[in-house]
């Protein structure tokens, strides 16, 4: 019995596939973790040129309801599909606001 536990045959195997298992693990969280932040940027994108030029239609006509659509259809065009944000206009201070969110699809995560 003593002399079977010396044995280290298949050690190396064995230390192998938990490092396999470890280096695939990070892997696919690095994967999930880049699909967030180039979601964040691209919808941050978005945001922003729509907050522009809603506040550029605020300042210059004024017409809340045509800078909410502006802004919609500056989201949809970045996007490239329909989402519609939370637009809030202050008229009094010139302020445009832009709020979005969207689902992440992960490719490893469940």
């Amino acid at each position: 019995m003593f002399k079977l536990l010396q044995n280290e045959d298949g050690a190396v195997a064995v230390i192998a596939s938990i490092i396999m298992v470890c280096l695939f693990a990070s892997a696919a969280l690095a994967v999930d973790v880049g699909q967030i932040y180039l979601t964040k940027s691209r919808l941050q994108a978005a945001v922003d040129s729509a907050a522009l030029a809603g506040a550029r239609e605020l300042i210059m006509t004024g017409n809340e309801s045509r800078t909410r659509q502006i802004s919609r259809n500056y989201v949809t065009s970045n996007l490239g599909e329909e989402i519609l944000p939370a637009v809030d206009v202050e008229r009094n201070s010139n302020t445009v606001t832009v709020d979005l969110e969207k689902e992440v699809t992960f490719f490893f995560a469940p």
